[in-house]
């Protein structure tokens, strides 16, 4: 029986590629960016989604390569300003606030597992206002494991009182959230914000366009 449904947040809960284009002009007035403001967030938005799962300098690499910059920052600055920005600008979907309610509704518990420093992903969540819609938030920040790592899913089964078979958990990345997941025992569903897998990993048994499908999904689940 299911419990309870966890979700990790980046990619999953809000949008972010609206979120890209909101910061993009403050990132075009930081950097020396060859293109305009548009242009920048178009190629950003085209290569996050093709690479960001391989890792954040593989998509910085092919901005460089694609002519974004005139003169490129180093990595470290690109990613400083993006992990600021992003979490005082983050946008949410219309449909996250109101599904996770639904879900409680129907007497799930609700909680979020996030990669992360403390500060910059509570920062996201405050912004947001997502807490009050959680039973438990768990950033890796504050404990001793992160994701794909099965440890940290197992802790949050024991802070919600719960088996891991006996919690959904659901987020994008195939090796963080899919496979780390399922190595701990809990089902896994997919979130194709990217698209795209990576090949070595089994694929999920379920997934999702978006995180507004998931009540109707517990429902064959159940």
């Amino acid at each position: 029986m299911i419990k309870a449904v966890v979700f990790d947040m980046d990619h999953t809960l809000f949008d972010r590629y609206a979120t890209i284009r909101a910061v993009m002009p403050a990132f075009c007035e930081a950097f020396d960016v060859a293109l305009s403001v548009d242009e920048a967030a178009d190629l950003l938005i085209k290569y996050d989604k093709k690479l960001n799962i391989f890792g954040w300098p593989m998509v910085f690499n092919k901005l460089k390569s694609k002519g974004m910059f005139n003169a490129a920052p180093h990595f470290a600055q690109y990613a400083a300003f993006l992990y600021e920005h992003f979490s005082q600008t983050s946008v949410d979907y219309p449909f996250t606030i109101p599904t996770l309610q639904k879900l409680r509704e129907d007497g799930y518990k609700v909680a979020m597992i996030t990669n992360g420093d403390n500060e910059i992903q509570a920062a996201k969540i405050d912004n947001l206002g997502y807490t009050p819609y959680f039973d438990e938030i768990l950033i890796s920040g504050d404990c001793d494991f992160e994701k794909p790592e099965p440890e940290i899913f197992i802790e949050m089964a024991k802070r919600l009182g719960i088996q891991p078979q006996e919690m959904v958990y659901v987020g994008d990345h195939p090796v963080n959230d899919v496979d780390g997941a399922r190595n701990a025992g809990c089902i896994p569903v997919w979130v194709k914000t990217y698209g795209v897998w990576i090949e070595d990993i089994e694929p999920a048994a379920y997934e999702v366009e978006d995180i507004s499908q998931i009540p109707e999904l517990l429902k064959t689940l159940g």
